[in-house]
């Protein structure tokens, strides 16, 4: 018999953006990456300046959903890639997100099963996009009907995954 410390096998595996478990019907939305960065998989994002468009948070924005796993790119630096190496949408690319379902996240921060979920908005010592349990001094803001479903110790230089239950339909 095989030994694990995960308390789930599907623990050990997750990647940011990937949708958890189907047994909540996900709701996949799809908009138009307007920002001039690549749209990270496992970040949130708010609504752009036009119909459609979606970017990483600049300040308070009307809060979309969080960026699904892209399934169809190719993983490549200069393309689908930021600065940082994570793997997401590129500019001027149509992008998947989530504003329904339990999802991979990345966390700048130490949060815990139940605690509520926020996004960074403002960098400050946090990362833009990456989500929290708190206001960050206003650096963040709460994203109505979702919550932490796991527990996981980030740092804004080394980021963590947890999920997120997630109704923002």
């Amino acid at each position: 018999m095989s030994i694990t410390t995960y308390t789930d096998v599907q623990d050990a595996g997750l990647l940011p953006g990937q949708i958890y478990s189907e047994e909540l019907a996900a709701s996949i939305r799809t908009g138009y990456n307007a920002d001039t960065v690549v749209l990270p998989a496992g970040f949130g994002c708010v609504k752009g300046t036009n119909q459609g468009e979606v970017i990483l948070p600049s300040g308070a924005g009307t809060f979309m959903g969080i960026i699904k796993l892209p399934f169809s790119l190719e993983k490549r630096t200069g393309y689908s890639l930021d600065t940082a190496g994570r793997f997401g949408y590129p500019v001027n690319y149509e992008t998947a997100y989530v504003n329904q379902g339990v999802i991979a996240v990345y966390v700048d921060d130490t949060v815990a099963e139940g605690n509520p979920v926020y996004l960074n908005h403002t960098a400050s010592t946090s990362v833009v996009g990456a989500f929290r349990n708190d206001a960050n001094t206003a650096n963040a803001q709460l994203v109505d009907g979702a919550k932490f479903l796991s527990g996981a110790v980030g740092t804004a230089s080394s980021l963590a995954i947890a999920l997120v239950s997630i109704n923002a339909a």
